[in-house]
């Protein structure tokens, strides 16, 4: 008996890993990796996005957070026909030491993407790691303020970040 909750241990173990691996659901490229220590902050910036990390963000554990993103065009067709993506990106976070997956933070992150193509109506869309891989817009609407003027008008959206469990697009909606 003994053997068999071992194998059942070992399977939930296993799909947890599994759940939590951004490159099984359509975020294959690995961008960045730091780590971070309790007490600390620090911002991760890449290209037209950063992530805000804020003190206190994993409680007292010590997390390498690596940041994967995907390609806009291969979620293109998960969404309706009148909405682009613009940016596609998912979190993975372990426990320095254990390796134990970090699902959920103890304060939010700040994620922000700038871009002159970002309009009033750009919305954050979640992916849960599920087996469809569906996006859906987010129940709480991103922040949406625009810095500059003429040629130089920027977009910025803003939008918390409080887990692992899915990932993320930018979206855009196109003129019709």
């Amino acid at each position: 008996m003994r053997y068999g909750w071992l194998l059942l241990g070992a399977a939930v173990l296993s799909f947890a890993a599994a759940a939590s691996d951004p490159t099984r659901f359509g975020f294959p490229v690995p961008a960045a990796s730091l780590v971070i220590a309790p007490g600390e902050s620090a911002e991760l910036r890449l290209g037209e996005a950063s992530l805000l990390i804020p003190k206190g963000a994993f409680g007292n554990r010590t997390v390498r957070l690596e940041l994967y993103t995907g390609f806009p065009d291969q979620w293109q067709p998960r969404l309706a026909k009148d909405q682009q993506v613009l940016y596609a990106f998912a979190l993975k976070a372990s426990e320095l030491g254990t390796n134990q997956p970090v699902e959920t933070f103890a304060r939010p992150l700040r994620f922000t993407y700038f871009s002159p193509k970002l309009g009033q109506g750009a919305s954050f869309f979640d992916v849960p790691f599920t087996p469809e891989t569906k996006a859906v817009p987010d129940p709480v609407p991103a922040q949406i303020r625009f810095v500059g003027g003429g040629k130089l008008r920027m977009g910025v959206l803003s939008h918390g970040v409080s887990g692992t469990q899915g990932g993320w697009l930018v979206v855009l909606p196109t003129k019709s």
